[in-house]
């Protein structure tokens, strides 16, 4: 993950906040650091101390640092003012909604399936992120640190989850993407979700979003570490290379149909179907 230290960051759903705690002693400990780390999570106050026996809460309140409690990144109601284009760069950490126990959760959740629920709550951060919390004058970056198994390897985060996404006429596209390490971030603690409980380290990786394209955009220090997107938004099928399912290259056009009719593939055909009809229901895309 490449993080400059001058930028003012937002992190979301950050869990018992040790995320946010190590960034902030990082930017502690970088001569002539200008940036910030302003921490959130989706519990309140209450429900954080009393889900995880070592959050950071009060640690990251003695340091100076701001703590947003009960900040719902799909709701607007929840967002204080204050929030309002402040920010360079929001982070949200390896997001998940799991799945559902009973089917009264999945009636609660209006049918939709865990899939689109993750899907939808990645797209409103994106969306969300530009419209409210960035600053218009900042870097402009939405970042996602995402594992690469599944569930969340199903959610097509390089072709998908941005199609047709746009703010202000400009599209929200992906600049890019770098390995995450999370050794390099001392003290951070991977949860499970709603638990308190640490999950072993699994390979990861950092997307970034902007709507200043990558060429022009002007961190070009930023651009040098990231690799680049291999399929354009709404092509995850190349006629070699199936970004889907990481299959590829093909040896031939038989090979590559092969893979087509595969039933990994298929599954993936399925879930990106269900997203766009999603997308042309809710959005219009």
């Amino acid at each position: 993950m490449y993080l400059d230290p001058n930028w003012r960051i937002l992190t979301v759903g950050d869990g018992d906040l040790s995320f946010s705690l190590s960034l902030n002693q990082m930017q502690a400990q970088t001569a002539g650091c200008q940036g910030s780390v302003t921490a959130s999570v989706l519990d309140q106050q209450g429900e954080l101390l009393a889900k995880y026996q070592d959050c950071a809460f009060f640690e990251l309140k003695q340091q100076g640092s701001e703590v947003v409690t009960g900040l719902d990144i799909t709701s607007s109601a929840t967002w204080p003012e204050s929030l309002k284009g402040r920010f360079d760069a929001l982070i949200f950490q390896f997001p998940l909604i799991p799945s559902f126990t009973s089917k009264a959760e999945f009636e609660q959740a209006g049918g939709l399936t865990t899939n689109l629920l993750n899907r939808r709550l990645l797209r409103l951060y994106l969306q969300h992120a530009f419209s409210f919390f960035l600053d218009p004058d900042g870097a402009q970056l939405a970042l996602i640190s995402s594992k690469d198994l599944k569930p969340y390897s199903q959610w097509d985060l390089e072709c998908g989850i941005h199609l047709g996404l746009e703010y202000q006429g400009k599209p929200v596209e992906l600049l890019g993407m770098c390995p995450f390490q999370q050794s390099a971030f001392e003290g951070y603690r991977i949860r499970n979700v709603d638990r308190d409980k640490q999950i072993r380290g699994t390979k990861g990786t950092t997307y970034y979003w902007s709507v200043t394209p990558g060429a022009s955009h002007p961190d070009q220090q930023l651009m040098e570490q990231l690799t680049p997107p291999t399929h354009p938004v709404g092509e995850p099928v190349s006629e070699h290379y199936c970004n889907w399912c990481k299959t590829g290259p093909f040896a031939s056009p038989e090979d590559r149909q092969g893979h087509l009719e595969s039933r990994r593939h298929r599954n993936m055909q399925a879930l990106d179907d269900d997203w766009r009809a999603f997308l042309r229901a809710r959005y219009k895309v």
